[in-house]
């Protein structure tokens, strides 16, 4: 059952550092102020991550319209990673999903350990070479960390980034 949203809701938009460039996450709010809706757009992106991050949105609202709990969410999203990973840093990223978990978390408050599964590798997951796939990072190198696989750096500044 949809339920009918006011013409005017107060939001928060934060843009978020990907490994496919901006993601501009919005969460709209009603006046008990509980989220009742989410967009996110990913610079000029179209086709399949338009249409991935849209429908990611609205199960999100869904969830949100019958009662699952924004802390089970972020659990079932956060750490989900795919190649084009900002894989160091401060503002490590794993995936356009697990951007937007802690854009999550930030934004209604979620206390971080409310979403840690038990024995959650997570936090210590490695990044994946975006050449081969592999977690064999070697982060130790004076420079760009380096696939121990195919021995590609992995940096930033590459346009794979």
């Amino acid at each position: 059952m949809k339920h009918k949203k006011p013409e005017k809701m107060p939001a928060v938009t934060i843009a978020h550092g990907t490994g496919c460039g901006k993601l501009y996450i919005v969460v709209n709010f009603d006046a008990q102020d509980k989220p009742v809706a989410l967009h996110m757009s990913l610079g000029k992106a179209g086709g399949c991550p338009k249409a991935l991050l849209e429908s990611t949105g609205n199960l999100i609202a869904l969830c949100w319209e019958n009662g699952v709990s924004s802390e089970d969410i972020v659990q079932r999203i956060r750490g989900i990673g795919c190649y084009n990973q900002i894989p160091f840093g401060p503002d490590r990223c794993l995936s356009c999903v697990d951007a937007l978990a802690r854009t999550l978390v930030e934004v209604l408050g979620i206390d971080k350990e409310d979403t840690v599964v038990k024995g959650d590798p997570v936090e210590q997951s490695l990044p994946m070479c975006p050449y081969c796939f592999s977690s064999d990072i070697d982060s130790n190198t004076g420079g760009c960390p380096r696939c121990r696989s195919c021995g590609k750096p992995i940096c930033q500044d590459d346009k794979i980034w």
